[in-house]
């Protein structure tokens, strides 16, 4: 009998961890320059966008080049992520840039599980 979710091939596990990391990276970059592009926000916030945003960066490239096969940069920017989420409204951050980190962050998480679950195909 079929299983109703049949396992992914190896070229689905490199596709899903590529695109994640992908769009991980971009979030990275966007969060870096977020410090800059959206105004009114406390030194506290960008400067923690900034670092994180440089953090999400560095974990996807490593993510992404191969060097890491055991997801550990994946997680880490889950974890990353759900900081993110959390940290303007620890830092007193704006309207503006409290919504830029809840929703950045969100999809920074949804992507680094995502990644981390295409460590490796499993086998049955």
């Amino acid at each position: 009998m079929n299983s109703p979710n049949p396992p992914m091939s190896p070229n689905g596990h490199q596709a899903t961890l590529t695109t994640s990391s992908v769009i991980n990276l971009i979030l990275g970059a966007w969060l870096f320059i977020s410090a800059w592009a959206i105004g009114s926000t406390t030194a506290g916030v960008m400067w923690n966008n900034v670092l994180c945003g440089a953090a999400i960066f560095i974990l996807a490239t490593i993510r992404l080049s191969g060097r890491s096969r055991a997801g550990v940069p994946s997680w880490l920017n889950a974890l990353l992520g759900i900081w993110v989420i959390i940290s303007p409204f620890v830092l007193k951050g704006s309207m503006a840039q409290s919504w830029n980190c809840v929703i950045t962050g969100a999809i920074v998480v949804i992507f680094g599980l995502t990644s981390a679950s295409a460590a490796a195909p499993r086998h049955a």
